[in-house]
């Protein structure tokens, strides 16, 4: 297959420190498929109090992958941004149905499956973004800085987010097409949040973002990148300021 696309993406996710000393398994899963024409990207985060929160996050990660790859192939032309704007809402929606299958077939409750959804879809000419919960989405300007594509979804309180398995996560979900080709894209769960994004003003932190996409231009070996990603979310730079799982995914256009 040629990647007309140009998009490359890589991820990387470790398990916190509040897991570890717990015995809990890292919860947190990236998932990412480039095609052709397009590609996609996953981020899922699982709720720490939620029993099977880990496998919850690797179906939101796999089904969304799958459920708007299958859509974007699907179409004869490409896509508008109304076209884009769909396939983002049906992958969701079949996300939170296998969700619910899932349950009903185990026996467990739809909760214990929390997690959330961060879901993005680049073209030729169009990003697209979907999120439900917390964690964000950034991605490079034109002016040589970075903007936030989507931004964290809190409730009253820092630590309160709606998951997928929510009631309310219909009306709670952030849908976004724009005109737009970034050359850098990072996705990331709110074990990263503080360190990349200024609470105050919501907008990302120039420093982090900067630093990582330069050093990624030069990186040529996909393992390579994914190994030293680990490194660094896994790095006491990191851990002394997180003690949540961590995910990172980034795309660049060469």
């Amino acid at each position: 297959m040629v990647n007309r696309s140009g998009i490359w993406a890589y991820s990387a996710s470790v398990a916190g420190a509040r897991h570890l000393r717990r015995g809990v398994e890292r919860q947190d899963r990236a998932f990412h498929r480039v095609e052709a024409d397009f590609a996609i990207a996953v981020v899922s985060d699982g709720a720490g109090s939620a029993r099977n929160a880990a496998l919850g996050a690797t179906v939101t990660t796999t089904r969304a992958t799958s459920a708007a790859a299958w859509r974007m192939l699907d179409l004869a032309k490409p896509p508008t941004a109304a076209d884009l704007e769909k396939v983002l809402r049906e992958s969701a929606y079949g996300v939170r149905q296998s969700l619910e299958e899932l349950s009903r077939q185990s026996g467990e409750p739809l909760r214990s499956y929390a997690n959330t959804l961060l879901l993005s879809i680049q073209t030729d000419t169009l990003l697209g973004a979907a999120q439900v919960g917390d964690g964000g989405m950034v991605i490079s300007n034109d002016r040589g800085g970075f903007d936030c594509l989507t931004a964290p979804q809190h409730g009253e309180y820092v630590n309160q987010t709606t998951f997928i398995t929510s009631r309310e996560w219909l009306e709670q979900m952030e849908v976004k097409v724009v005109e737009a080709q970034p050359r850098y894209l990072a996705m990331f769960s709110d074990g990263l949040e503080n360190l990349v994004i200024e609470r105050a003003t919501q907008q990302p932190f120039f420093g982090f973002f900067n630093n990582v996409f330069q050093w990624l231009e030069g990186q040529s070996d996909p393992l390579r990148v994914e190994a030293e990603l680990s490194g660094l979310l896994s790095s006491s730079r990191v851990t002394s300021k997180s003690d949540d799982d961590i995910t990172l995914l980034l795309t660049i256009r060469r």
